[in-house]
């Protein structure tokens, strides 16, 4: 039998007794019951103690929850963000690579609307005429 057990037992059983339900039985011996108050209180305050912990802990897996959720919704939108972030950088890696940069800034007023109107359009436009 556990110690809880046990003092639980005891204590009902005192109890009982003390309330004149148990007339078979003589007065437990007062040491013994100040010795199984001691040990409910030390069980409750452990009790207590796990009962904190574990309302911390649920708190952080609802954190945790929140975290995933929060993903879940919005990786669709970092993906797609990712995409068109890569694009524009394997735009400027060819940029930087190749010749198409013009020696003056003049140039593009007159050559964007050739190509749709937007330095992504032109760069674009370039990259795929210097595929072979």
């Amino acid at each position: 039998m556990t110690k809880a057990k046990e003092t639980l037992l005891f204590l009902a059983h005192f109890n009982s007794w003390r309330r004149g339900n148990d007339d078979s039985s003589e007065q437990p011996d007062p040491s013994e019951v100040g010795v199984a108050i001691d040990v409910a209180v030390n069980l409750l305050r452990r009790y207590d103690e796990l009962e904190r912990e574990n309302a911390a802990l649920r708190a952080d897996l609802l954190i945790e929850e929140d975290r995933s959720i929060y993903w879940r919704d919005n990786e669709a939108k970092a993906m797609a963000e990712n995409a068109s972030l890569r694009a524009d950088k394997d735009r400027l890696d060819w940029l930087e690579a190749s010749d198409f940069w013009p020696a003056s800034l003049d140039f593009w007023p007159h050559h964007l609307p050739q190509v749709g109107g937007s330095l992504r359009a032109a760069i674009d436009a370039a990259m795929k005429e210097a595929q072979p």
